[in-house]
């Protein structure tokens, strides 16, 4: 849980930027959070599909959906 809480606030800001419909900056904090989780616990790690899942959830709130599939079917083959 450690590495969760230092991601905290990457991914409150990518919140932040979110609200603002700052696109670019989100997506650059969720990267980083996915991209954190993978070298620390591997790519196929649970954690690391919360966190495709909620990069998942961004693309479909700003409509790039042809982005969101990929992400959310690499986390569906991690919790199978």
């Amino acid at each position: 849980m450690k590495r969760k809480t230092r991601l905290q606030p990457r991914h409150n800001l990518a919140q932040l930027y979110v609200s603002q419909g700052r696109y670019a900056d989100a997506k650059q904090y969720l990267e980083r959070c996915v991209l954190v989780n993978e070298l620390a616990k591997g790519a196929d790690h649970k954690e690391v599909a919360h966190w495709l899942m909620l990069m998942g959830a961004f693309f479909l709130r700003f409509g790039k959906f042809s982005e969101a599939e990929p992400v959310f079917w690499r986390a569906l083959a991690i919790h199978e």
